[in-house]
């Protein structure tokens, strides 16, 4: 996967967007067939564990939900075969869309003896399932949150931990957007810049979103992220905006790594139902962030007068 990636870095330089988009869906086909190939004979005869043994010091996070069960395997086996594998790779179920083991996958039952962790938990919470089941759990714990759609390269931890190593009390994340303002108020989510790479230092600008995996040191969230009444009546469809909104009550900043790739390749057959079709659509992100603003009385002051460019 690294070397389509890379690939398609060369052949897109300096190509428009309408044509980079044409070259993306070629390269995506190709990923996804390569993939399937690959990881489907990984996961069938693999024993080679996933995981490490315990040195690594964080844990990956994930979710899915039954449209996507038959194909998260290839994001676990992608998640297998980074080149910093973490200590534990969760992934959290809801008992309200799957009746226990019998309606997990052989795939995964396959992954669960070389590392793989199924818990299941009985709310559904949608998105946020991802991270605040992880947080109860392992308080104390490094955590890196991914979805359970994108084919992701072999670097995306070592990408997260070596800005972690130069900003190691901050949030780090492969992919976000900066908050735009509007007279002096924060505008609409579709005014945000979008993939805002040039934010690679400290800032309270930049909104991490999760699709590019995001990197969270231990305990750098306010511990108002666990009020599950909260998050269900400000944020429900937006669990992005809500971490964000904590990571901003504790003080803690968000930086963006560097040379991650910002097009990232979907698992086909994964679309059928998005969280984040919901969102933009029906504009739920503009409807949380007024939500959270009332909620918490926030004006995010210091992230309207923040730079770090």
């Amino acid at each position: 996967m690294d070397t389509l990636y890379k690939m398609f870095s060369v052949f897109s330089k300096a190509k428009s967007r309408e044509t980079k988009l044409k070259i993306h869906r070629y390269f995506s086909i190709a990923a996804n067939v390569l993939v399937k190939i690959r990881f489907s004979l990984k996961n069938a005869f693999s024993r080679q564990k996933g995981v490490s043994s315990g040195d690594s010091g964080f844990i990956i996070s994930l979710t899915s939900f039954p449209a996507r069960i038959r194909t998260v395997y290839i994001v676990v086996e992608l998640l297998f075969h980074q080149k910093v594998k973490a200590d534990r790779i969760v992934l959290w179920l809801s008992n309200e869309q799957f009746q226990g083991m019998q309606d997990v996958p052989n795939t995964l039952k396959r992954q669960m003896k070389r590392g793989l962790e199924i818990r299941f938990v009985d709310d559904d919470i949608k998105g946020h399932k991802k991270y605040y089941y992880a947080l109860k759990e392992f308080p104390d714990c490094n955590v890196i949150l991914v979805d359970d759609d994108i084919i992701y390269p072999s670097f995306l931890t070592e990408t997260l931990l070596e800005k972690n190593r130069e900003f190691p009390t901050c949030i780090i994340c492969n992919r976000g957007h900066e908050i735009a303002f509007e007279n002096g108020r924060i505008g609409p989510y579709d005014s945000w810049v979008k993939e805002a790479e040039y934010l690679q230092k400290p800032t309270h600008r930049l909104c991490p979103t999760q699709c590019g995996g995001t990197y969270f040191p231990a305990r750098c969230l306010d511990r108002e992220v666990l009020n599950l009444q909260a998050l269900k009546e400000c944020a429900f469809f937006s669990d992005d905006l809500w971490l964000k909104t904590m990571a901003y009550r504790k003080g803690t900043k968000v930086a963006y790594s560097e040379g991650f790739p910002q097009w990232l390749y979907v698992v086909r057959g994964s679309q059928s139902e998005s969280l984040a079709k919901v969102n933009v659509g029906e504009n739920q992100n503009d409807i949380a962030v007024q939500n959270i603003i009332k909620k918490y009385n926030l004006r995010f002051d210091e992230a309207k007068d923040d730079s770090a460019v």
